[in-house]
């Protein structure tokens, strides 16, 4: 993994190691990066401090060459000799609760130096807030790009810049529509992160004790659930239904989840001791019993009409969307048909 995020980064390194980001990182109070800007410190960072003391602090209605050099060199110094107390916590920065502060990870380093070093500074506090509170990198810069190079492509490429900012505020607009739906459907289905987020972003400190909770638990049993009709789900059933082959379906199909693509993603359950019988002459049938967020289980289903449906499980997305909400699941495991699960089972049952 860091030869892979060197071997990514060090293509963008010179557009990302400007200024700002320099002099952020010499004004972190975050104890692990000042511990690494102490043996990392170099000239570029030094020349960065005071090019941007002097674009961003130096008093414009200085005229005098002689008094702005002055005046620079004076605030350059100041701040080097308040960075040195800074480094050291000692002098304005010798206070044990303020580093107490520091070492909480969900600080903005901005707000530390707006409480801390502000008012107890001349040049440090002033900087820190000013560099430590911008938003770096090239992110929206490239994003923006690959939306104005899409949208000039093929017998558009020379569109005018007034034409590609209309076509580029649209499509971006319905990227972002789409970029909605699919979060929601992964936090629906209960997939926005994953161990491997947890791991590469280091959140594991902020689940500590989630995590000690679920090794006491017992292992979860995994559902094996056959993702096609199996042949003796095609029996012919009476006008007065059957309490047996009900039961077999309920302990197929019963408590499945799935996201309907066709109403915004939300999340379908079906129901976890029955189906839906439809009598129809000469071709009466169970299908699923779904029902939606909100359903109550210990209510009527005629006082809930609007939050069941009955569905066929023969339909053709049926099963792809129960086999995709469970993809990297532990509870459920989907085979197909002809997988490692399959077997002659099926027929002994429908001989049956």
């Amino acid at each position: 993994m860091p030869s892979k995020i060197m071997r990514l980064w060090a293509p963008r390194a010179a557009a990302m190691d400007h200024q700002y980001s320099l002099a952020a990182y010499l004004l972190s109070p975050h104890p692990q990066i000042m511990k690494h800007a102490a043996t990392h410190k170099s000239e570029q960072h030094m020349d960065a401090v005071a090019a941007l003391i002097s674009k961003l602090l130096l008093p414009r209605d200085i005229v005098s060459t002689e008094v702005r050099t002055r005046t620079r060199a004076e605030m350059v110094h100041n701040f080097w000799m308040e960075y040195s107390d800074f480094t050291l916590k000692m002098g304005k920065f010798q206070n044990a609760d303020m580093w107490v502060i520091a070492d909480d990870p969900m600080l903005f380093a901005h707000a530390w130096h707006k409480t801390y070093s502000l008012p107890r500074t001349k040049v440090l506090g002033k900087l820190a807030c000013l560099v430590t509170s911008k938003n770096l990198g090239i992110g929206s810069a490239e994003r923006h790009w690959k939306i104005v190079k899409r949208a000039k492509s093929g017998q558009s490429a020379r569109l005018s810049a007034d034409g590609a900012k209309k076509q580029a505020l649209v499509y971006g607009a319905a990227m972002e529509q789409r970029s909605r739906f699919r979060l929601k459907k992964l936090g629906d289905a209960g997939k926005l992160w994953c161990d491997d987020d947890f791991e590469s972003l280091k959140l594991g400190h902020f689940c500590e004790e989630i995590i000690e909770s679920v090794r006491k638990l017992p292992p979860v049993k995994t559902r094996i659930f056959r993702a096609w009709e199996e042949g003796w789900e095609k029996r012919k059933v009476g006008p007065g239904g059957d309490d047996r082959f009900e039961a077999k379906l309920v302990a197929k199909y019963g408590g499945l989840c799935w996201l309907d693509t066709d109403y915004n993603y939300r999340r379908v359950e079906t129901h976890p001791t029955k189906m839906f019988f439809e009598k129809k002459r000469g071709n009466n049938k169970y299908i699923i019993f779904a029902t939606y967020e909100g359903y109550n289980l210990n209510k009527d289903a005629n006082e809930q009409k609007d939050l069941y449906d009955g569905i066929m499980k023969t339909q053709s997305d049926f099963y792809e969307e129960v086999i995709e909400y469970y993809k990297d699941r532990q509870d459920v495991k989907c085979y197909l048909k002809g997988g490692e699960c399959d077997s002659d089972s099926d027929n002994a049952e429908e001989e049956e």
